[in-house]
């Protein structure tokens, strides 16, 4: 059974709601900004961008090697491994990304930039 093309776009309608209250609520509740800024949210938010680019890599090796290993790929615990082990290998690669290599260049930039970002609001400024 074919769905038409245009029923298929409507599916980001729900998503697209979802995420709206999503947004909503944590713009308007403060335990749940805090719950999305503290702890490993706040950690997976420093490595994002690692797990951005690694992920494209990660997720084919992984049904590659679980594809020999197992010799199955159409097996529903198949599919839970290979999630489960894209995730967590993606997440790994990332934390050491960012620790042996971003770290390096985010301290650096400091002393290229010409407009300082991130500077605290709290913090005084250099001006007079």
């Amino acid at each position: 059974y074919s769905v038409p093309a245009q029923v298929q776009d409507g599916v980001h309608l729900p998503f697209s709601l979802a995420f709206l209250c999503i947004i909503l609520n944590v713009s308007a509740n403060n335990r749940l900004q805090w719950l999305l800024e503290n702890g490993p949210m706040s950690y997976l938010g420093k490595i994002s961008y690692g797990i951005y680019m690694y992920h494209l890599m990660i997720i084919p090796a992984c049904v590659w090697i679980f594809g020999k290993l197992l010799h199955v790929h159409d097996d529903w615990q198949f599919t839970v491994i290979v999630y489960l082990s894209s995730i967590a290998a993606t997440i790994a690669v990332s934390a050491l990304s960012y620790a042996l290599f971003e770290n390096r260049f985010i301290r650096m930039k400091h002393t290229f930039t010409k407009v300082k970002s991130g500077i605290p609001l709290n913090a005084k400024s250099d001006k007079k």
